[in-house]
């Protein structure tokens, strides 16, 4: 497991949004969903074999489809991982982040996984909402709190 030093904290949520930009058009070429409830999804992205991976950390998450929510973070774990398959091949169309509570929406072709911070005062900078790892390696961290963070690694192996 790779760890990470913080490089950079910030509340301008107009910044965050321009550091995901680039991922938007990207397709979803995985969804897993951890043992201990953290739910990933892994992005392909053009010109790096690397890709994107997003984690979800906080127990709050639901993925809406056009007409019925598909499955929510505290569903029972039978069908839950078949639901969130349904978000595999989907290109991402866009972010929506609230400044004051980090509340984040990722929009696909067809679907939206909205996740939802269940705690916002927190003394453990490594208690996040969600983070995003991009091809260069640098992790973007939502929270805790109305702040994100941009994150290095410390060693030269990726995490997977």
């Amino acid at each position: 497991m790779t760890r990470y030093a913080k490089v950079h904290d910030s509340e301008d949520v107009a910044e965050l949004r321009r550091q995901i930009e680039p991922l938007v058009g990207s397709p979803v070429s995985r969804v897993l969903l951890s043992e201990g409830g953290s739910l990933g999804v892994h992005f392909d992205t053009v010109g790096s074999a690397l890709g994107c991976r997003l984690w979800i950390y906080t127990v709050a998450w639901r993925v809406d489809g056009r007409d019925a929510v598909l499955a929510a973070s505290q569903d029972p774990s039978e069908g839950l991982e078949e639901a969130l398959g349904a978000l595999e091949g989907q290109r991402l169309v866009g972010v929506d982040i609230k400044s004051l509570s980090l509340d984040t929406t990722f929009t696909f072709t067809e679907h939206t996984l909205r996740v939802f911070p269940v705690f916002f005062r927190s003394d453990d900078e490594d208690a996040l909402y969600w983070t995003l790892r991009l091809p260069t390696r640098h992790l973007l961290g939502a929270g805790p709190g109305a702040s994100w963070s941009v994150r290095r690694p410390l060693s030269a192996k990726a995490d997977g």
